[in-house]
């Protein structure tokens, strides 16, 4: 048994942001929002297969394109 939560700091500097907060210049930009960073799995039992989904969301006008993803 093992309590596993998940950081995705390297994520997010992939994306070439701060934190969960993207600050565009202007209104034409994307916008990178995280409105979850971590996620707590709680006990896991050696062989349980786990997943969790992060959500993205662009509150910027402009594509936000991912272009490289690293996890830690």
């Amino acid at each position: 048994m093992m309590v596993l939560a998940v950081l995705i700091p390297a994520l997010l500097l992939s994306f070439g942001m701060k934190e969960n907060r993207a600050f565009a210049k202007s209104p034409a930009e994307p916008k990178l929002f995280l409105p979850e960073t971590t996620y707590e799995f709680g006990e896991i039992h050696e062989g349980e297969d786990v997943q969790h989904h992060f959500i993205m969301k662009n509150k910027g006008t402009s594509p936000l394109e991912i272009i490289d993803v690293k996890t830690d």
